[in-house]
């Protein structure tokens, strides 16, 4: 058996609603963070691919069906394109590697 000693998730979010562990924040880290998932292509592939496969992926984002899957699994849905993920993927390294250099990892 094991016991968390933290969780990175925010405080009112379904997840942590069911597990009476702190958070990151509470116990003085400022670390609020979940599991992203996406989809990558090659760096070559082609403008009208990646657009079509965005506008695919979030076609079945908004899905109602899929967003109540989504919440029963306790999973939040962000619908990200191509510009946001890459922002975003740039933003969460920039967080990580100073998190890591704090810790003396880096």
């Amino acid at each position: 058996m094991t016991r968390s000693a933290s969780s990175a998730s925010p405080p009112r979010s379904r997840w942590r609603a069911s597990r009476p562990t702190p958070t990151f924040t509470q116990q003085g880290i400022d670390l609020v963070e979940g599991a992203y998932r996406g989809v990558a292509v090659p760096p070559e592939t082609p403008d009208v691919i990646v657009e079509k496969l965005a506008a695919t992926f979030a076609k079945i984002n908004e899905d109602p069906a899929v967003v109540e899957q989504f919440k029963e699994q306790l999973f939040v849905l962000e619908n990200m394109g191509p510009a946001e993920a890459t922002a975003f993927t740039q933003e969460r390294k920039a967080v990580y590697q100073g998190l890591f250099e704090r810790l003396g990892m880096l």
